[in-house]
């Protein structure tokens, strides 16, 4: 088919390939060129009529197929078989989304990681302090927070502790070298009301004029920031690399006009200003500002302070239920509907707070290619091509031929098997190049071949092939293949993908076989986890987090990998030599290192509330893709509940809490008790490491009858809701 826009499409293109070796005219001249040069006065026939012009035009004809085949998309030649789409981390490549975000490196960075990760933050503020006091340790934070409002507590905000730990435990999942917490604090909520007398269009709509008017004001006295979807964040940052600067978001990208600054004071000017700009309002004829705790009205000149650790919270009417704000038309008093007010006022607030589901979003605009399967090692052999006058095809000679005929047929056969070999192992190589260009590189070998036993016509028939012919072509194959040199190349161009290179490390010599096979697995490890490594190559340590190798620095982790410690924290493998040999069992040592940890009871509901059943991912016993390797529990105390429900997937979930945005996996059993698993760094990692397990636990460990199911667990209280100043409406 033609690529040329002037083509009509559905038409064969008569103008030669520009492609080399797909340009049949042009390889059938070189070919006569090259016999010509090599015969001299030997073959002087070139004619249509030779037969070796045929053997030549019949693989001219052959070996334009490799060109097309090898110019395939890349996404059809890397695909596997049984999936619809390509496994990009697979062939150590990552999406847009995974690899181009970073650890937060700015204080804007770590207010947008709070807002995005703890569902109960409106706001945050990072303050370095930039002159700690005699002795002090450099690098701290002092953060406010600003919390949701709970109606239910009276417009207030409840389980400030809780909130502040949550805050905590987020922030040190991304904080950087040399960096903490100084002072943390929740803001208090000072009830603030605007007395204003507001002049309004003729045309204006007295509800959603005083609606628009108080969310204007509320905003402006207690700025929450405003988030937006992915396909709005691509039509204002058009180059995709802009788009994700900064930490990844998983609900709404945050802009940087919408972190402003805490104000310790603003002019009551700047306020009624944003009023007068609020839609259909004309003029303000007069107002004042009265502040929770201060006993006289501040006037359009003043200055209004913060109150200490507090925040100005509008209240859009007096103690009388009375709104702060009257309307006039004309001069003339109107009135607006109270009840309208509050549900305008909510759906105002509502859509300031809203929030975006960009994983999914993440998934349908940069996720995987999806890939059209082709069995790219099919060969048919050239010799069913040949005229049937040649008697080689699977039609054969005509019954009767004399014994010579058959013995000249059954000598060009041979004579073409060599050339029939070396094409059928070029396809092979190129249905190969998924294995080879992977974070395997081709497992045990480079190179691919095919026996042709089958593809040329009567060769077993015939005995045309040596017994142990298969045998022998695999070893050709092998003796010719530098396995680990090849592997390591391939493994170095994917590296270079992210400008990473990693040298031998170990100390060993250069042409040592244990040397090769060690800086190979260094990295292979580094492909698995390159998004995450080069992302948090500035993270600190989360001194809290210590089940597992993720709480490590990430200058560690990545040094440690660089240098070939790929069995130290967070490079990936955290197994020890006593667990090599042992054998899974529920009753094994105690003492062993322990497998899976009993989460709270008060996590049931959030747990309930934010985590996904792996059965919604296709994710069932044994089924799809797991990493090469043993199993997670070998050498490993498993507690008897739950090793009794460990190879059931029904009761396995994967999700993330409001710390860092790592992977979850959890598992209940029958008791309804809820066992952390581990964590992984995305949800296609996390789904292998479930296979994996489900693959190799034993057969024989009993699974449970009935798991709880999702809809069975405690639900989490809502926290954190009511649009600012419906409450007091």
């Amino acid at each position: 088919m033609s690529d040329d826009p002037a083509t009509p499409q559905g038409t064969i293109d008569r103008a030669p390939s520009p492609v080399p070796g797909a340009d049949y005219a042009a390889l059938r001249e070189e070919a006569v060129a090259l016999a010509y040069g090599m015969s001299g006065d030997v073959w002087t026939d070139f004619n249509y009529s030779d037969p070796g012009v045929t053997i030549l035009e019949q693989f001219c004809y052959a070996l334009t197929e490799l060109p097309y085949r090898a110019d395939l998309p890349v996404a059809d030649l890397l695909a596997d078989p049984f999936a619809d789409r390509l496994a990009l981390r697979r062939h150590g490549m990552m999406p847009a989304w995974s690899i181009l975000p970073c650890n937060p490196v700015t204080a804007d960075d770590l207010r947008r990681v709070v807002l995005d990760r703890v569902a109960g933050v409106a706001n945050i503020w990072f303050s370095p302090i930039k002159q700690p006091a005699s002795g002090a340790v450099r690098g701290l934070y002092d953060v406010t927070i600003l919390a949701l409002a709970d109606e239910d507590a009276g417009g207030g905000c409840r389980a400030d502790d809780a909130l502040i730990e949550q805050v905590r435990e987020c922030y040190r999942g991304h904080r950087a070298l040399c960096e903490d917490i100084g002072t943390i604090r929740v803001l208090r909520l000072v009830d603030t009301r605007v007395q204003a007398d507001v002049q309004i269009a003729d045309g204006a709509d007295p509800s959603e004029t005083l609606a628009r008017a108080l969310f204007t004001l509320g905003l402006f006295l207690a700025p929450e920031p405003a988030r937006r979807s992915l396909s709005d964040q691509r039509a204002a940052l058009a180059a995709t690399a802009t788009m994700f600067t900064g930490p990844m978001m998983t609900r709404g990208f945050i802009a940087d006009d919408q972190l402003a600054d805490l104000c310790d004071e603003i002019r009551v000017s700047d306020l009624l200003q944003a009023l007068s700009a609020s839609p259909g309002v004309l003029a303000i004829d007069s107002a004042a500002v009265t502040v929770q705790g201060e006993h006289h009205a501040h006037g359009p000149k003043d200055m209004l302070r913060r109150p200490k650790d507090g925040i100005w919270w509008l209240q859009g009417t007096t103690l009388d239920h009375q709104f702060t704000i009257r309307l006039y038309r004309n001069n003339v008093m109107v009135q607006p509907n109270a009840a309208r007010v509050r549900r305008l006022l909510g759906q105002y607030w509502k859509e300031q707070r809203r929030t975006f589901a960009l994983r999914e979003e993440y998934e349908r605009q940069y996720g995987a290619p999806q890939v059209t399967h082709r069995d790219l090692a099919s060969y048919s052999s050239i010799q069913n091509q040949f005229p049937r006058v040649y008697g080689i095809s699977h039609v054969g000679l005509p019954p009767g031929a004399s014994p010579q005929r058959l013995a000249q047929a059954k000598q060009l056969k041979g004579y073409l098997m060599p050339f029939d070999q070396v094409l059928a192992d070029y396809f092979s190589q190129i249905a190969f190049l998924r294995t080879l260009f992977s974070v395997d590189a081709g497992g045990g070998a480079t190179y691919a071949t095919q026996s042709i036993e089958t593809i040329v016509p009567d060769a077993i028939k015939q005995a045309l092939l040596k017994p142990g012919y298969d045998k022998g072509l695999v070893a050709i194959s092998a003796e010719n293949d530098p396995v680990d040199a090849r592997r390591n190349a391939v493994l170095d161009l994917l590296l270079s993908l992210y400008a990473e290179h990693i040298a031998n490390g170990q100390g060993a010599p250069g042409d040592s076989a244990e040397a090769e096979a060690a800086l190979i697995r260094t990295k292979q490890a580094m492909l698995r986890r390159v998004a995450s490594l080069t992302r948090h190559r500035g993270r600190g340590t989360d001194f809290r987090r210590q089940r597992s190798g993720r709480g490590t620095a990430g200058v560690e982790a990545l040094s440690r990998l660089q240098l070939g410690l790929i069995e130290g924290p967070g490079a990936g493998t955290s197994r020890s030599p006593r667990q090599s040999g042992r054998t899974w069992s529920p009753d094994n040592d105690p003492s062993a290192p322990p497998f899976g940890r009993p989460l709270p009871d008060e996590m049931s509901g959030s747990i309930g509330e934010l985590f996904k059943p792996v059965a919604t991912f296709g994710a069932g016993a044994g089924g799809g893709s797991a990493p090469p390797g043993p199993s997670p529990t070998i050498g490993r105390y498993v507690p008897d509940a739950l090793a009794s429900v460990l190879a059931d997937p029904s009761g396995q979930h994967i999700g993330t809490l409001s710390g860092p945005v790592s992977i979850y996996i959890v598992c209940v059993d029958r008791n309804g008790q809820w066992w952390w698993l581990g964590e992984h760094d995305d949800e296609e990692q996390a789904i292998a490491a479930i296979r994996q397990l489900l693959r190799e636990t034993p057969a024989h460990q009993p699974a449970a009858p009935a798991c709880r199911r999702m809809g069975d667990v405690a639900r989490r209280p809502d926290v954190r809701r009511d649009p600012r100043g419906g409450g007091a409406l």
